[in-house]
């Protein structure tokens, strides 16, 4: 003979998936109301509780992460790193980068070495003849 196995899962791991199943059970324990088996957890006020702020606290962070990602593409765009843009792309950090380093090579031809005191890695080597 055959037994049958059950298994209920949580989705674990899945945010959006636990708050609709915590609000599925919680619309039916309500619509119970005194009837419902769950009425014997003491703690279903802290479960609706908690619903409650996850869901708040969920949407806000999505809100939050739309709100970081716009600001991080506005911020690329300003560095001139955006899809698009290459060094020649005016008035960029990325361009203004390359005119300030063009300027002190010019500056200091022959001691190149002295970009570095400005924040530029310089690495220095020996070709060949």
């Amino acid at each position: 003979m055959t037994r049958k196995t059950v298994r209920v899962e949580i989705p674990a791991g899945k945010p959006d998936q636990i708050i609709s199943l915590a609000e599925t059970i919680n619309r039916k324990h309500e619509s119970l109301g005194e009837t419902s088996p769950l009425t014997s957890i003491n703690k279903m006020d802290v479960f609706a509780s908690k619903l409650t702020q996850g869901k708040q606290l969920r949407d806000e962070s999505k809100e939050l992460k739309r709100t970081s990602e716009a600001k991080m593409e506005e911020a690329m765009v300003n560095l001139g790193l955006a899809t698009g843009q290459t060094s020649a792309t005016p008035d960029t950090m990325y361009n203004l980068l390359l005119q300030v380093r063009d300027l002190l090579l010019v500056t200091y031809r022959g001691n190149e070495e002295k970009l570095s005191e400005w924040g530029f890695k310089v690495v220095v080597g020996q070709a060949k003849a």
